[in-house]
């Protein structure tokens, strides 16, 4: 067959048969052209008889040039295979995420791999070398390489995170705001800050502020707009009420109706969610 989804079902079929050379299919597979039976390949690595020296040679050549999938499909891979033949590649790049200067798209694959390879020494490792300190560090690998087509699904489907019970996506919301172009409002920290932190950031017509002002006078109302000069307060007068930055003395935002999305989704679904919000633009 000359249709690549087709080549990629025999190979996974012929896989579960246990046909014998398998491998040397595989083989073949890891040098086409195709991108989607490459990266089904790399998928199959535990079924290959390679030495340590041509897994770290591979694993090198697919981090530095692969694109995003083949490089989460040989993560993956790797946390499959006996760690005598890992172990010094999983180092190597743990040292990189030490160093900061492993991938951020995949440092969460890398993560699950450690964790799949069941070596309590290299975990610890991992662990020791992951960023610390803000809720922004602990979280920033979920920030890149999710899957928004899953994000889509979430979103919309989920019964725990329940995003569309408050959420639009092109009518005005009436519990929350409307997301069909927040891709091109928040960028992706500001879209997970709305996760892990939804009082931290007011959306326009949908969260109260309190304000004391310089010489005690304390406003309270539902903000309406915010610039680098002013903030825009709905209040009980008739006209909005318009604050220079420059009286503003103390801010209070009060809690969002929205519940602190980490208690509720685990970092993998955080991540294709932010991945897909990212993708609503105009």
């Amino acid at each position: 067959s000359k249709d690549s989804k087709v080549k990629e079902g025999i190979l996974l079929t012929l896989s579960d048969l246990k046909y014998a050379k398998v491998g040397t299919l595989i083989q073949d597979a890891l040098k086409n052209s195709d991108k989607g039976l490459r990266s089904t390949a790399l998928g199959m690595l535990k079924e290959i008889d390679l030495s340590a020296d041509e897994l770290k040679a591979m694993t090198q050549s697919v981090l530095k040039s692969g694109e995003k999938g083949e490089k989460q499909r040989l993560l993956k891979s790797l946390g499959e295979m006996p760690v005598a033949k890992t172990e010094a590649i999983f180092r190597t790049l743990i040292e990189e995420v030490r160093a900061k200067k492993f991938s951020q798209e995949i440092r969460m694959d890398l993560a699950d791999a450690v964790t799949a390879s069941g070596s309590k020494l290299l975990i610890a490792d991992l662990q020791s070398a992951s960023p610390k300190g803000s809720v922004f560090e602990e979280y920033s690998d979920v920030i890149y390489g999710g899957n928004a087509r899953r994000g889509e699904q979430y979103f919309k489907q989920n019964e725990t995170g329940q995003c569309i019970r408050c959420h639009t996506l092109g009518a005005p919301g009436t519990v929350g705001p409307d997301l069909l172009h927040i891709g091109d409002v928040l960028d992706r920290k500001q879209l997970l800050q709305a996760l892990i932190e939804p009082s931290a950031r007011l959306a326009p017509g949908y969260g109260n502020v309190r304000l004391v002002l310089k010489g005690g006078q304390e406003v309270i109302g539902i903000l309406e707009k915010e610039s680098s000069t002013e903030l825009v307060l709905r209040t009980a007068e008739a006209e909005p009420l318009r604050v220079p930055l420059s009286r503003i003395e103390q801010r209070e935002n009060f809690p969002s109706a929205m519940p602190a999305m980490g208690t509720l989704m685990s970092k993998h679904e955080m991540r294709d969610v932010i991945e897909y919000l990212s993708t609503l633009k105009k």
